[in-house]
């Protein structure tokens, strides 16, 4: 039997089963009476979903400038020794 988490008092409130029937779009929380739209709950379920996924590719994409950022800086530092001792070793 599914169930699901009122918004409000975070109770879980099960689901009837309604077989081949139409599911429930609405029901009642037997604790606090608040009415919960089924549908939208699962809509935000699933935005919270890709939310959290999202959240890792920017971690990931974090991770991925820094470590360019640092080959770029360290390219420079290179490159200006290289200068730097060219010019010291060709008057």
């Amino acid at each position: 039997m599914a169930e699901i988490v009122c918004p409000n008092c975070r109770v879980k409130v099960p689901l009837k089963d309604v077989g081949d029937g139409p599911a429930e779009e609405i029901v009642e929380c037997p604790s606090c009476g608040m009415l919960i739209d089924v549908v939208e709950q699962a809509r935000h379920r699933e935005e919270q979903d890709v939310a959290a996924e999202w959240d890792g590719v920017k971690a990931r994409r974090k991770k991925e400038v820094n470590l360019i950022v640092v080959i770029v800086l360290l390219a420079v530092i290179i490159a200006g020794i290289t200068i730097y001792m060219y010019c010291i070793l060709n008057p």
